[in-house]
């Protein structure tokens, strides 16, 4: 066999080599989605398969498009944003009927959105959403509830503030009479301890001394204890105050 014949034998087998190694180097391409479709996604939320378990909610990753998309085409959508679920585990939603089912508190997509996690929110919507949920700002979930506890709460000790404030008002005016009364008969001012001691040594609006130490008692607890005073309580407390306080303008 020439020579000839024999270096070209080899230089061909070289180049089958290299050509062998070079598309076993060669990386595998990976099929992207159609823009066309990636122009429909709306949003994408991933739900960790424990708590779609726990919370029984049927899938772990949703996506919200602006039309129907074929199930493979949605596959290599969700590829692009590296996500491989399992196909049952895959759940598509129209913006319409998502949006319906935002308006009709859908307990498990609520539920989803809260604790997963926003792979992918084109408009920001889901951002917003879910803000407004960690904040009890939407009606029929766990946070709204506790939102509204919290309210009560504060407004429960509003209206315990109100009624010490009007306590306390009921008895610088009874004090302040008594001691307009007592200095009409010039006798010297006391603490309001003794006011009411002092309206019965002096025979001064005797009847009404038992009103003046139940106010004075009253207010002293509430402020010594810092205990709250009872709605009908009070509301007595002021309508004694108020004859009481009638009486000494008839002395006056």
């Amino acid at each position: 066999m020439p020579a000839r014949s024999v270096k070209k034998k080899k230089q061909a087998k070289k180049a089958r080599t290299r050509k062998a190694r070079a598309s076993k180097e060669k990386p595998k391409t990976v099929r992207v989605a159609k823009s066309e479709d990636l122009k429909s996604i709306v949003g994408v939320v991933q739900v960790q398969g424990k708590l779609a378990v726990s919370k029984d909610l049927g899938f772990e990753v949703l996506v919200i498009t602006k039309h129907v998309l074929p199930r493979k085409a949605l596959l290599k959508v969700l590829k692009n944003f590296k996500l491989q679920p399992n196909e049952r585990f895959v759940e598509q939603l129209l913006i319409k009927e998502f949006l319906t089912r935002i308006l009709e508190h859908d307990s498990k997509l609520l539920i989803a959105i809260r604790d997963g996690v926003l792979v992918y929110d084109a408009s920001k919507m889901l951002s917003a959403l879910k803000a407004n949920l960690k904040q009890g700002l939407i009606l029929g979930t766990k946070e709204t509830l506790i939102h509204k506890v919290l309210h009560i709460r504060r407004l429960l000790r509003d209206i315990e503030s109100l009624k010490l404030k009007a306590l306390d008002n009921v008895y610088m005016a009874v004090v302040e009479s008594c001691q307009a009364a007592l200095v009409m008969k010039n006798v010297p001012v006391t603490i309001p301890k003794h006011l009411a001691d002092q309206l019965s040594k002096h025979d001064l609006l005797r009847f009404y001394t038992k009103k003046v130490k139940n106010i004075v008692n009253a207010y002293k607890h509430c402020e010594h204890t810092g205990s709250n005073i009872a709605g009908k309580t009070l509301d007595k407390l002021m309508q004694d105050a108020k004859v009481f306080m009638q009486a000494v303008r008839e002395v006056i």
